[in-house]
């Protein structure tokens, strides 16, 4: 069988039907489509939400691409850390 040259992106029903101008999107997993394009939308981390502005070079990636669920730590607080162990 050959590889499928033609990519499938996800995209969940709310982003279709709904009126997405000021949305709030929990599926990070959905794919941003072009008609998004100028729009920012809130996508949730887990914690809480994160404001994303699409643009051109955004589309087709992933909403969970933009918002990071991490906290960065610094290392005055990773020699802290250390210290303790």
């Amino acid at each position: 069988m050959k590889k499928m040259h033609k990519k499938i992106f996800f995209i969940k029903k709310s982003l279709l039907l709904d009126n997405v101008t000021a949305k709030k999107v929990w599926s990070r997993v959905s794919s941003i489509p072009n008609f998004l394009l100028g729009n920012v939308i809130s996508v949730y981390n887990g914690n809480t939400f994160k404001r994303v502005m699409i643009t051109r070079a955004r589309t087709g990636f992933k909403f969970g691409a933009f918002s990071i669920t991490r906290k960065k730590i610094t290392k005055k607080k990773l020699s802290k850390v250390r210290k303790k162990k």
